[in-house]
């Protein structure tokens, strides 16, 4: 069986300053070949639990460090050169894993020095729900005004060069998409909620070609014919948890079933 021969090192946060607790928050893994992963591996629904109203500052922590690896990275340095943006995020050494592939060696990596990650698959159902969701609303926006193709996916810097990628960057307004699957569990809704609300963040302190004003997260939320008992109820909290996170980070959240209606919210903010 042809195995590859990786690199990996993890990323620490200090929640208590100077207190030598650390949690691992990111992990960088580049094969011999030079094909690099950088996941965060802190689910923001456990660090919730253990740290409340910090848990929001933690995670976007978190996002800016694993961005900060990876242009590092895949400038072709060494990992151990990678300086820290910021106080309180401290890197680990560097070590080697021998995996079948990039992946198995990522999960190896993850299953060893985060406590709090969960790579299933099935954490990842809300976020290619999310994909499909911004796929149909970008579908729709377009047969109502075609030459806006360009505002979806926008790719974002800031001075200092970081980068992130939004769901969708008018002039008026920023927005991002995540969607309501019922066959997931609450804590992979939650990560990938959470995400997308660090990301609008992000978007303030980022200058793209135009500012906008207002921040939105467009959750799709499921058909009501096909949503009744536990799954309702499963869906209005999500949904009450989804509006008290962006209410603290200053964001709207506005919830959809219909990709139309949310396309003609991103055109009227044109």
């Amino acid at each position: 069986m042809e195995t590859i021969r990786a690199q990996w090192m993890p990323v620490f946060i200090e929640p208590i300053p100077f207190s030598g607790e650390r949690i691992c928050a990111v992990v960088v893994v580049r094969a011999d070949d030079g094909e690099t992963k950088v996941v965060e591996t802190m689910p923001l629904h456990a660090v919730q639990c253990l740290f409340g109203n910090e848990a929001m500052a933690m995670a976007t922590m978190s996002r800016q460090a694993a961005e900060s690896l990876y242009e590092h990275s895949k400038a072709g340095h060494d990992l151990e050169a990678w300086i820290s943006p910021m106080d309180g995020i401290y890197s680990g050494p560097v070590r080697t894993v021998q995996e079948t592939n990039l992946k198995a060696a990522v999960d190896t990596v993850i299953a060893n020095v985060s406590s709090l990650s969960q790579s299933d698959q099935s954490q990842k159902a809300p976020e290619r729900a999310s994909l499909v969701w911004m796929r149909e609303v970008k579908g729709a926006a377009l047969k109502l005004k075609p030459n806006i193709s360009e505002l979806f996916n926008v790719k974002l810097c800031d001075q200092k060069g970081t980068k992130i990628t939004i769901g969708f960057a008018g002039t008026r307004l920023a927005a991002e998409f995540a969607a309501i699957n019922l066959r997931s569990s609450w804590s992979a809704h939650s990560a990938t909620i959470y995400r997308k609300l660090i990301n609008l963040t992000m978007a303030r302190s980022h200058v793209p070609m135009y500012k906008p004003d207002h921040f939105e997260m467009l959750l799709r939320a499921p058909e009501p014919k096909l949503v009744n008992g536990d799954a309702n109820q499963r869906v209005e909290t999500l949904q009450w948890e989804a509006e008290r996170a962006a209410e603290s980070l200053n964001v709207t959240l506005r919830m959809y079933s219909s990709p139309v209606v949310a396309a003609k919210r991103l055109i009227e903010m044109l």
